[in-house]
């Protein structure tokens, strides 16, 4: 099973260019004055996401934390592929359902 499994999510990641077009925050996300190293920030966002030409309002608690000089920021948002018109990834002896989560992560770093 997880060999399956693991074929499913590798032929959804080959996917991802059809169906990720954009997200767009809604308005700057301020995340105040600089906070020191280590310290771990979660601000609300909200913003357009569109996959495989759909766009939907989402809204997200993000986790920002300054390492260095660098500012790491990650979230996750619930994705159901129907709402979106994804068709489901499940193939052969897989399945992987209706719905998955899209992760992401951003190393900002001052140029």
């Amino acid at each position: 099973r997880g060999v399956a499994q693991a074929e499913a999510i590798g032929r959804a990641l080959a996917r991802l260019p059809e169906v990720a077009d954009a997200a767009i925050l809604s308005s700057p996300l301020g995340l105040g004055t600089v906070p020191a190293s280590g310290v771990v920030i979660t601000p609300q966002a909200t913003g357009k996401l569109t996959l495989h030409g759909t766009t939907k309002t989402i809204t997200m608690t993000l986790r920002a934390e300054r390492t260095g000089n660098n500012i790491k920021v990650n979230g996750s948002v619930p994705i159901t592929f129907s709402d979106y018109n994804i068709n489901n990834p499940s193939g052969g002896p897989a399945s992987v359902g209706n719905s998955g989560t899209l992760e992401f992560l951003l190393v900002l770093a001052k140029v």
